[in-house]
């Protein structure tokens, strides 16, 4: 290497210390094509550099990149990494198990749609541990942010073939990932609302009844926040349930604009010093954390911020936005790599969007923008792929490491002789490096790096190798000579593979064919006499011979040897026919044979045609047989894997019905409810499979019901089957049991008087004949002091309000519901003096308009109602400008007197107050 060389190579290279980070650093090194040095990995501790988890990354990103150099002093205390070209392919790869599957694919994820050729990645070792997010996080959280950024997904899968918990592991996990030359930008900024909960719940080698205890405890703490919660049971065998035993969940809450957000809880590992998890206790915790994530807020969930940055920053040349939540120490400390790596810097500000009919729910958001660097997939091998020096070095043979350690790999020379150390400064974690860089190009002619003196050419004069003299960069043909070099390097360090052995194997063939071939010509004939008996004996059998060669070639004009026949073609007499005849017997070393009136010899050679004939037919024989036998195995293979593919097919089917059943059960239950008859919220199971399944495809998916049937029975608790009679005839019908209830049929008497009487002194009109169920104050979500992220402004703002999710206009009937609303309000604020209110009958919001008598009545009004559940809806407030609220409402300034309700039965404060599980943070 030249001095040029080397001195553009310490400019480019970036040096870090410590272990921290130790996987973005090399992965921002491979996507930036930067060498990266890392030195004083845990220099101070008793056990001195890289862990055995490390070493195995830094193996499994050796197997996705060609051309890579990765150097490992002695010591284990300093790595050298020189990126090569994302190669990708079929690669599999035993992961250590102190760390997690996750910790190996979870930075291979930005990698993959880069590569040369489509990835298609095996992982093998542990899927669900307590340090690193589980592979269900992964695939339930992280493929959908990076399906954002591909324009077409098709190709990208993750599936867990095995799962295996800490210590011994014993999973196998299966990832492939589509080319793209490509990614595109985001603009991502509203998450959306949650919509459903789901989640998986898996035990390993343990009693099955963890999972159903594990999903129990968290639909306890979750159906009191939304009803649709579904959690699938995971139960594995065998070699599928890996080494150890363990058991946990992964819950994933999706909104109504794509955005999952999830969060797990996992058991501790066997044979570890702390007490045996307990599965109620994992339940309630991941569906705490769950909650925790939602509050949090933002278009990804925390674990995932990183991903969506660098992905963004990746993108084209245009400005990508995506909403996020409090960014996480990881991802603050990803933004300054990058910034180091790309110089690309995110533009953060928080979430302005505070116009009176935005809602802000949870903490405070970031909204993140950046311009991307247009990160191409490198379609050209660089030449450094060819150089000699493309090793996976670890130290010398003098290395501290134990032989065990099969993750080390000495080599004959000492990193101090083979690597030349920067001489930039350490880059601080938290200052950005102020060299600039240039981030490279996909040209054939960028690829090689330029040089002064140019190394002496083994090639002939006459390949014309031209340099420019007035310029220190070879030109176009001298790179097309040195990429010639190397590959012609490469040729001739395989040539005896390569070019010898087939060689010799195509002349020893030829060899034993010309010996066979002369072998079988030589004859043997009877000896060779003056007299005409030994010359009519010749006769005889050249005569058999030809004849019998004639038939085995396919003459059509063979005819069987006989005596006749030998006396027609011979002009022989039968004297002369008997003593042959006695001669041939006389002498069987003569091969002439007569049975009866046949007479044969064997075959001493065939003609070349016909030995060519023979052969090719035998060929096209055995040809046959193996394609025949090839189609038959290939047909099985199909068959099974169509077999499989259909039965996965059958069980996607078999959960989309479940999940219609369900929704179908579910709404009814709510009708019912509305109007007034909860004993009737029951389903017949056959109406319910006449409104589902069309007519003309009932016969053909009644095995699929069936088996939704069966599977909704032994799996879902909220559905209760009954025998009940209708019309006088008795069926089996579905009711379905919602989380909670807040009356019972003996109470529908006492509710619908309560009701009659409220809508009676009101002013919405007349009521209608059928009470909907009372709306009742069902506790406080969080805390609104001082001291909390919701906490209200320091002093009261104007006295009037915006009040949201009272009411959802959709389910509510009839017309007094609006009197029902004004009355909860006034019952809950009972501190504050409200003067008029206003009730939006057609916001989908569920907005309700408060004037209070001061500022000071408003404020209590505020704190009364913001962060409460009312009817299962989050209740927020906000403060309105006077102007506003007057120009919306101009009879607002007549009410003279304060509101009072309806009734004084308080019928909205009647249960008792419902405690959140977030209220103890």
């Amino acid at each position: 290497m030249s001095n040029n060389d080397s001195r553009q190579q310490n400019l480019s290279r970036l040096k870090y210390e410590g272990c921290n980070f130790f996987r973005q650093r090399l992965v921002l090194a491979t996507l930036s094509c930067r060498p990266v040095s890392i030195v004083n990995i845990r220099s101070k501790e008793n056990d001195p550099g890289l862990r055995e988890f490390e070493a195995s990354f830094i193996r499994l990103l050796d197997k996705i990149t060609n051309g890579s150099k990765i150097e490992v002093n002695e010591t284990g205390t300093a790595v050298h990494y020189e990126p090569g070209l994302l190669y990708g392919g079929t690669i599999e790869h035993d992961c250590s198990t102190q760390r997690s599957i996750s910790y190996y694919l979870e930075p291979l994820l930005p990698l993959g749609p880069f590569c040369k050729i489509p990835l298609n990645l095996t992982l093998r070792g542990v899927t669900n541990d307590q340090t690193d997010p589980s592979i269900d996080i992964i695939r339930c959280s992280s493929m959908p942010v990076l399906k954002r950024f591909l324009l077409v997904d098709d190709g990208l899968l993750l599936k867990i073939s095995k799962r295996g918990a800490p210590p011994k592991g014993g999973g196998e996990v299966i990832f492939t990932c589509p080319l793209r030359k490509q990614l595109r930008a985001l603009q991502y900024v509203d998450p959306g609302k949650i919509k459903k909960i789901r989640g998986v719940s898996y035990a390993l080698r343990t009693s099955p009844t963890m999972t159903n205890r594990m999903i129990e405890a968290a639909k306890g703490i979750l159906l009191k926040y939304i009803p649709d919660v579904f959690i699938l049971t995971d139960h594995r065998k065998g070699a599928a349930s890996g080494l150890s035993p363990g058991f946990g969940i992964t819950l994933t809450a999706e909104t109504i604009n794509g955005t999952f957000l999830s969060a797990e809880a996992t058991s501790n590992p066997q044979g570890d010093k702390q007490l045996p998890s307990v599965a109620e206790e994992l339940g309630e915790r991941a569906a705490i954390l769950l909650l925790e994530e939602i509050y949090r807020g933002g278009c990804v969930d925390s674990s995932n911020q990183h991903l969506v940055l660098l992905l963004m920053a990746l993108g084209p040349k245009d400005v990508s936005r995506v909403l996020l939540g409090p960014l996480s120490p990881y991802t603050i400390q990803f933004l300054r790599h990058m910034r180091d790596f790309f110089g690309t810097v995110f533009k953060m500000e928080t979430d302005a969007r505070n116009e009176e009919d935005d809602l802000r729910v949870g903490t405070e958001k970031v909204l993140m923008t950046c311009v991307g660097t247009a990160k191409e997939r490198r379609s050209l091998t660089p030449s450094l792929s060819f150089s000699p020096q493309h090793s996976l070095t670890f130290g010398s043979n003098n290395s501290s490491y134990p032989s065990s350690d099969s993750f080390l790999k000495p080599r004959q020379s000492d990193f101090s002789r083979t690597f030349v150390p920067p001489s930039n400064p350490v880059i601080n974690r938290f200052v950005e490096e102020q060299e600039p860089y240039d981030t490279g190009s996909d040209s054939e002619n960028d690829s090689v790096p330029a040089r002064k003196t140019p190394k002496k050419s083994w090639f002939p004069s006459w390949f014309g190798k031209k340099t420019d003299q007035n310029s220190t960069i070879p030109v176009k043909t001298s790179v097309f000579y040195a990429n010639m070099k190397g590959k012609l390097n490469i040729v001739r360090q395989w040539q005896f593979v390569v070019v010898f052995l087939p060689l010799l194997a195509a002349l020893f063939f030829l060899l034993l064919a010309a010996v066979y071939i002369r072998a079988s010509y030589n004859e043997t004939t009877p000896t060779q006499g003056d007299t005409a008996m030994d010359q009519a004996i010749q006769n005889v059998r050249n005569l058999i011979e030809k004849e019998t060669i004639t038939h085995l070639c396919g003459g059509d004009d063979a005819m069987a040897v006989d005596s006749s026949f030998l006396m027609e073609q011979l002009d022989m007499n039968q004297t002369m026919i008997n003593k042959v005849l006695e001669a041939v017997t006389a002498n069987p070393h003569w091969d002439v044979h007569v049975t009866g009136e046949s007479w044969s010899t064997p075959i001493v050679r065939l003609p070349i045609w016909c030995s060519i004939k023979t052969y090719l037919w035998n060929i096209a024989v055995a040809f046959f047989i193996i394609i025949f036998s090839f189609g038959v195995v290939l047909l099985i293979h199909q068959l099974v894997a169509a077999n499989c593919r259909q039965r996965e097919k059958e069980e996607q089917e078999v959960y989309s019905m479940v999940e219609m059943i369900i929704d179908l059960l579910a709404r009814h239950q709510a009708s019912m409810v509305v109007e007034r008859r909860p004993h009737d919220a029951f389903l017949a199971v056959t109406h319910v499979r006449d409104v589902l399944i069309p007519l003309k495809e009932r016969k053909s998916k009644m095995k699929l019901w069936n088996k939704a049937v069966q599977f909704l029975e032994d799996n879902e608790s909220r559905v209760r089957p009954e025998i009940q009679q209708i019309e006088g005839e008795d069926f089996r019908v579905w009711r379905w049991l919602p989380p909670s209830t807040t009356f019972s049929p003996k109470k529908s008497t006492i509710h619908e008087d309560q009701t009659d009487d409220a809508s009676a002194g009101s002013s919405f009109g007349p009521t209608n004949s059928v009470a909907p169920r009372p709306k009742v104050w069902q506790g406080q979500a969080f805390s609104t002091d001082s001291s909390g992220v919701n906490s209200p402004p320091p002093y009261p703002l104007t006295q009037c309000l915006k009040v949201r999710n009272m009411f959802d206009a959709e389910v509510e009937v009839g017309d007094s519901w609006p009197v029902r609303i004004q009355d909860a309000i006034l019952e809950k604020a009972d501190k504050g003096k409200i003067m008029h209110m206003a009730v939006d009958r057609g916001s989908r919001e569920g907005c309700v308009y408060i004037k209070c008598a001061s500022a000071e009545d408003a404020g209590k009004v505020y704190h009364s109602l913001h962060g409460w559940w009312f009817d299962g809806n989050l209740v927020t407030v906000k403060y309105l400008r006077p102007e506003r609220y007057q120009y919306r409402f101009p009879d607002s300034a007549k009410a003279t007197f304060p509101l009072q309700p309806s009734n004084d039965k308080r019928l909205s404060l009647q249960t008792k107050f419902w405690k959140s599980p977030l209220e103890h943070f």
